[in-house]
């Protein structure tokens, strides 16, 4: 999760994805999920580990993508 330039928490998902209509929140239903398991637990600058994050495509421009 991303939270003013910094990740919350690092999270590995475990399942595939699926359906349930159990409402997890009063504002509208979110069917689809996913399990998802803690790995890290805590903050950390993004520009750390910006340059090591596989999912970061355009590094050069500083944006990700």
């Amino acid at each position: 999760m991303l939270h003013g330039g910094k990740f919350k928490d690092v999270c590995e998902v475990v399942s595939k994805a699926y359906r349930e209509e159990k409402p997890l929140w009063e504002d509208k239903l979110y069917p689809l999920r996913i399990k998802i398991k803690r790995i890290f637990k805590g903050e950390v600058d993004i520009r750390t580990v910006f340059d090591q994050l596989l999912f970061m495509t355009n590094k050069k421009s500083g944006k990700g993508g």
